[in-house]
């Protein structure tokens, strides 16, 4: 059965006080302006920003990370029980833990709609069909989290689910060895297994994650250059400059100069 526990919105900022937590239930936090910065579990540190979220499973570590968040975010706690006669997605979640599934960009207006119905139902007057209303929004929203796979703190064999596995990851802190070590190859072999399957080495998959990450960022938010390079895990913003002119043939302030948005 799916106990819903808790379904609203929230405020974080440099005065709220967020303390390290860890729940006996999965937490679904999504961020609807602003932006938030957790270190969690598994995962290391993650920047979440509006239209983005994460699925933590139970005993699951978050704690907040720095003091810069500014964000205007919801929260939803459910149980799933024992997870008998669950439909699925939630029979693919039922009896996990200590696991989470980062959903980054780009913004689904449809998701955030659902999200937002959602949180609407939530105050609403409890009925059997209130409640199976909320069980197949949460089925829509889930789907949006659980599209790619659910995530598996063992080795991930396959070179697709470690780039699908890479792809929900903190970029400052993904590295050859990060997904040589999910992978349980040597870099080496990680190297080999990458130029046969996808023509290209594992350095150069990364880069290519991390400057997409950085267009991305560079169009869709006003964050200074230098929180930029922080984010995507390089040592100075001189490194990070000269490998984003190298790729695009601009300087990152030239590409977000020639994306802003036309009045």
């Amino acid at each position: 059965m799916i106990e819903f526990l808790l379904h609203s919105y929230g405020e974080f900022n440099k005065q709220s006080v967020m303390h390290p937590a860890v729940w006996p239930h999965f937490d679904l936090l999504f961020i609807h302006e602003g932006r938030l910065d957790l270190m969690i579990t598994g995962k290391g540190r993650v920047s979440l920003g509006a239209g983005e979220g994460v699925l933590l499973f139970p005993q699951t570590a978050f704690s907040p990370f720095g003091r810069k968040s500014e964000a205007r975010a919801s929260v939803q706690h459910f149980s799933l029980g024992d997870g008998q006669g669950l439909p699925e997605p939630f029979t693919i979640l039922a009896g996990k833990t200590h696991a989470s599934i980062v959903r980054k960009g780009p913004r689904n207006p449809q998701l955030e709609a659902d999200i937002e119905r959602a949180l609407a139902l939530a105050v609403a007057e409890p009925t059997p069909m209130t409640q199976l209303m909320r069980e197949s929004l949460l089925t829509l929203i889930l789907g949006e989290f659980l599209r790619a796979t659910v995530p598996n703190p063992a080795r991930e064999t396959s070179t697709s689910g470690i780039v699908k596995w890479a792809e929900t990851q903190s970029l400052d802190t993904l590295s050859v060895e990060v997904l040589a070590a999910k992978s349980g190859l040597t870099p080496s072999g990680l190297r080999r297994r990458f130029l046969k399957d996808l023509k290209v080495t594992p350095q150069s998959y990364l880069l290519r994650l991390r400057l997409n990450e950085a267009a991305r960022l560079l169009r869709e938010t006003t964050l200074p250059l230098k929180e930029i390079a922080t984010r995507l895990g390089y040592s100075s913003n001189v490194a990070f400059h000269n490998a984003f002119k190298k790729s695009r043939q601009q300087t990152p302030r030239e590409y977000r100069m020639g994306h802003r948005p036309k009045a």
